[in-house]
């Protein structure tokens, strides 16, 4: 429990004190040391200089995940980026390879993809959406996923062209779909044939996205 108290507070400040830390988790400085030396031997950690430093936010997540914290919790102790990578590595973990920050043109205009996803057939083009909503915000959400199918269609039409940089092989046929992924859970759950998907449910997503894919919105397309 110490170290999953460590980890929360250096996800939050990235880098802090013996002492800041020892009074965040709750104990002495050295059962501090003690749990954060665990931490550094696992590559998350490094100490100096009567400090600690986190060294992977994204992976110091996944740590945190693995000792029992909850996803969104731990999600909403990441920046905007750090929260893409955190999408990326639950569909890697799914056999997916990925891109992240994935940008290119299109009939002369730049897009930009959160995440691209691919496993045999499917390409899921994530908007990573690290904000939660008021409630009667449901519109800002509707126009996020008009704007998102708009650069996925795009992605469709460009596909040809980024093939390697998607690791997508020649001749196959790629089921380009969108989705968003949220901080916490809207009301709305699903607009315009695109999920609207809370983080907290997004490795289940993963898994079942292939039995009900038909039902989403896809664009088609043979390579």
């Amino acid at each position: 429990m110490k170290e999953l108290r460590l980890l929360k507070a250096l996800l939050v400040r990235g880098a802090a004190s013996l002492e800041e830390l020892a009074l965040e988790a709750g104990c002495s400085v050295e059962e501090a040391v003690e749990a954060l030396r665990k931490l550094e031997a696992s590559g998350l950690v490094t100490l100096s200089g009567g400090s600690a430093r986190l060294l992977d936010k994204v992976m110091g997540a996944l740590e945190a995940l693995r000792a029992g914290a909850q996803l969104s919790e731990v999600a909403s102790k990441l920046s905007w980026r750090d929260f893409e990578g955190l999408c990326s590595k639950a569909f890697e973990a799914n056999g997916y390879a990925t891109s992240t920050a994935l940008r290119f043109k299109w009939a002369g205009r730049r897009y930009e993809v959160d995440v691209a996803a691919w496993r045999r057939p499917l390409l899921i083009a994530l908007d990573c959406k690290s904000w939660s909503l008021r409630a009667g915000k449901a519109s800002q959400l509707r126009r996020a996923v008009e704007r998102h199918l708009e650069r996925v269609e795009a992605l469709a039409k460009a596909l040809p062209s980024l093939q390697g940089r998607l690791k997508v092989p020649r001749g196959s046929e790629a089921l380009v779909t969108p989705c968003i992924v949220t901080l916490l859970e809207e009301a709305l759950k699903i607009h315009g044939g695109v999920p609207i998907v809370p983080i907290s449910r997004l490795n289940a997503f993963i898994q079942e996205v292939q039995a009900y894919v038909d039902s989403l919105t896809t664009f088609r397309v043979e390579l």
